[in-house]
């Protein structure tokens, strides 16, 4: 996984965890897609546990993949107080070798979103091909563009969440500014934090690659992967116009 400004942002594990803690849309979707394989799965940008915990609690065998060292050891973590045995990997999902397939890899919170040229994704699901049992699907989540934040001014801010600061109990609100790149269609995200105990200003960046619904299409389709299913919701909801994620099942043909 190719990082770049992020690689900072998934330094503190910690505060990653405060500020995603209310996000658990997508946590029964993927657990039930878990349990239709049966396992084994992958899990790739497994991040601190957030979809691979919930799915080892349901007795399914998960392995957990990801880039930042940071992320694995708070995951390792939760994983012993829970007495719950999952295998951890540090690995670019570019190039890795597990010698052995899975009944469904998967790829949630738009992890591939770090994936920024045409390269680095095809190098990635070569990996997966490789790893996937015959027949078996992977299942990703990208956001699907939003044309109005996107086209948003670099200096323009927006208050978008607050979360609870894990050491000191105290609020913090963040607010963001999008530089959009229209030519790498990369999307510079720069969070400003305050409050949490401190009067400063904290700043965290991170670069996401935007896939455009019918650009993703193909480069699946170019790459030798079919479409099973295109989903707008983790509810169900096929991609339409106007929802904001694109859930995609696939599968190497």
């Amino acid at each position: 996984m190719e990082l770049g400004r992020a690689e900072n942002y998934y330094l503190d594990a910690r505060r990653y965890d405060a500020e995603n803690d209310d996000y658990s849309a997508d946590i029964p979707f993927y657990v039930e897609r878990a349990k239709q394989t049966g396992g084994p799965v992958l899990e790739i940008g497994c991040g601190t546990g957030r979809v691979t915990l919930p799915i080892a609690r349901e007795g399914i065998e998960i392995v957990g993949l990801d880039v930042a060292p940071s992320m694995l050891a708070r995951l390792r973590e939760k994983a012993a107080k829970e007495k719950l045995d999952i295998e951890l990997i540090e690995a670019d999902c570019r190039a890795f070798a597990l010698d052995r397939q899975f009944a469904l890899i998967i790829c949630p919170f738009s992890a591939i979103q770090h994936l920024y040229d045409r390269a680095s994704l095809e190098a990635f699901l070569d990996c997966v091909r490789i790893h996937l049992a015959p027949r078996a699907p992977l299942i990703f989540d990208v956001f699907n563009p939003n044309v109005e934040i996107l086209a948003r001014r670099a200096a323009e801010t927006m208050t978008i969440f607050s979360f609870t600061e894990e050491n000191s109990g105290e609020e913090v609100f963040v607010e963001e500014t999008t530089d959009y790149d229209d030519a790498a269609q990369i999307s510079h995200v720069t969070w400003y934090l305050t409050g949490g105990g401190s009067d400063a200003i904290r700043v965290e960046e991170i670069d996401l690659r935007c896939f455009y619904p019918q650009e993703l299409d193909m480069l699946l389709h170019y790459n030798r992967f079919e479409i099973i299913e295109k989903l707008g919701t983790f509810t169900g909801e096929p991609f339409s116009s106007g929802l904001g994620r694109q859930i995609v099942v696939c599968r190497p043909v």
